[in-house]
C-alpha cells in the first residue's frame, strides 16, 4: 500500500512538472499549398507580374514566427525570358510589406528559400529596401512571375504549379 501511494506521488508529480514546463517548450509546425499557374492574358507583361496567392490556413496562429518559406517555382510553357521571386504580407494584410528579389526562371523548375532574402517594399513594389526579418506564418505569401521582355501571346490553361511549404516555430 505505501509502495503504490509512493508510485502514484511520482507520477502525479511527473505529471504537475510536465504540464508546468510543457509551454516552456515550442512546437514547430508547416503548411504547405500547391496552386495551377493562373492563365496570362496580357502579352506585354512587363509591369505587372501575374500571381499564385497562397494563404494560411485556420489552424496557424497569427504569432507562429516563419523559420523557413522554401518555394518551389515553375516556368510557364513557351519561348521567353521569366523572372520570378517570392512576397509576403503581414497577416490579415492584401499589400506585400517584403519580397525577395527577381531571379532568372532558366530552369524548367527552380527551387527558392525566401527566409533571409526577403527585402523591404518600396510603394511600386520593388524589393529594395532593407532586410525584412520577421516573417509570421499567418501571413500570405504570393509566387510572383513577370516576364520583362514580354511575350509572343497569352499563355491559357498552363499546366505549370507553384508551390510553397512554410515551416514555422509556435509563438
Amino acid at each position: 500500500m505505501m509502495k503504490t501511494r509512493r508510485i502514484v506521488a511520482a507520477v502525479a508529480a511527473m505529471v504537475v512538472s510536465f504540464m508546468v514546463a510543457g509551454p516552456a517548450f515550442a512546437a514547430d509546425g508547416s503548411w504547405s499549398l500547391t496552386r495551377r499557374h493562373y492563365s496570362v492574358y496580357t502579352p506585354n507583361d512587363t509591369v505587372d507580374p501575374t500571381s499564385t496567392y497562397f494563404t494560411a490556413p485556420a489552424y496557424v496562429d497569427s504569432l507562429d514566427v516563419a523559420t523557413s518559406v522554401a518555394a518551389q517555382i515553375t516556368r510557364y510553357q513557351g519561348d521567353h525570358v521569366e523572372w520570378g521571386r517570392v512576397c509576403y504580407s503581414q497577416p490579415y494584410g492584401n499589400q506585400p510589406v517584403a519580397c525577395t528579389p527577381w531571379y532568372n526562371l532558366v530552369n524548367p523548375v527552380s527551387g527558392l528559400e525566401a527566409i533571409g532574402q526577403f527585402r523591404v517594399v518600396d510603394a511600386n513594389q520593388n524589393a529594395t529596401g532593407g532586410a525584412y526579418n520577421v516573417i509570421y506564418a499567418k501571413g500570405s505569401f504570393q509566387i510572383q512571375h513577370r516576364f520583362p521582355n514580354g511575350l509572343p501571346g497569352p499563355i491559357y490553361s498552363d499546366p505549370g504549379y507553384d508551390s510553397l511549404v512554410v515551416t514555422y516555430t509556435e509563438g
